[in-house]
């Protein structure tokens, strides 16, 4: 959901053969890109970290992110957005 400058809602990343790693997305987005903080716990941990998506008309792109040498997690500032997500039908998708 976006409100003025805020993002909020949740997020979940279904992979293949995994369970759904879904959680709480919030955030800010400027001029098409949202940096937010994504809380969720999956396998009984709980985890926090930095997201940056840039929105387009078609589809949503990812910037990854890294961990540094004391474990936290970051978003590189030389990082491209290199994971799309393009536009889909969520009818086919599990809730």
């Amino acid at each position: 959901m976006i409100k003025g400058n805020k993002v909020s809602g949740e997020l979940k990343y279904i992979t293949g053969n995994e369970p759904p790693a879904a959680g709480r997305l919030e955030g800010t987005i400027k001029d098409g890109i949202i940096t937010a903080d994504w809380s969720f716990v999956k396998q009984s941990n709980y985890y926090k970290i930095p997201v940056a998506f840039k929105m387009t008309k078609n589809a949503v792109f990812q910037k990854p992110s890294a961990v540094n040498a004391d474990g936290q997690a970051y978003i590189p500032e030389e990082g491209e957005y290199s994971y799309e997500f393009p536009q889909v039908n969520c009818e086919y998708y599990p809730r």
